[in-house]
């Protein structure tokens, strides 16, 4: 819930309200429809200074290392073999918690044979993340991750 004033279709000014994504309220000064800067209050009193809305959740050595982990813990099920030169995707989706952990892990495009349930183990074993902020506040995050298959041929 916001409140503020619209000039020429844009926010303007300063906008108060509240959020249940953080459990928070805040206020924003905008011009001309951009964030300026903005102030969160949390449950406890604290105050969270930010200039962006939200950023997104991120492995702590960047996403390359990140596939590098996935790459370097997946085992491919014995039992999948793909054409020479394909590579299948799977799709995982999880949520970085408040605290950078991995959780409520889900396969939503899943290739058989084992190979979601592989990819759910390597999740599972994820180092810590650094946690999505939204108005300044860490907050929960979904992330959606596409995972290649590189098997070995026939």
């Amino acid at each position: 819930i916001e409140k503020g004033e619209i000039k020429n279709g844009r926010k303007q000014s300063v906008w108060t309200g509240t959020t249940k994504i953080t459990n928070s309220s805040f206020t924003e000064t905008y011009e001309n429809g951009k964030l300026i800067s903005g102030i969160s209050t949390d449950n406890n009193n604290i105050e969270h200074p930010y200039d962006v809305l939200f950023i997104k959740p991120t492995y702590k050595e960047g996403m390359m290392a990140f596939y590098q982990f996935i790459g370097k813990n997946y085992r491919l099920p014995s039992n999948v073999r793909s054409n020479p030169g394909e590579k299948p995707k799977l799709y995982a989706k999880f949520n970085v918690d408040t605290d950078g952990k991995i959780t409520d892990i889900n396969i939503i495009k899943d290739l058989g044979l084992g190979t979601g349930e592989e990819a759910i183990r390597v999740l599972k074993k994820s180092p810590n993340w650094i946690p999505g902020i939204y108005r300044g506040i860490p907050a929960k995050a979904s992330y959606t991750l596409p995972i290649v298959i590189q098997s070995p041929a026939n």
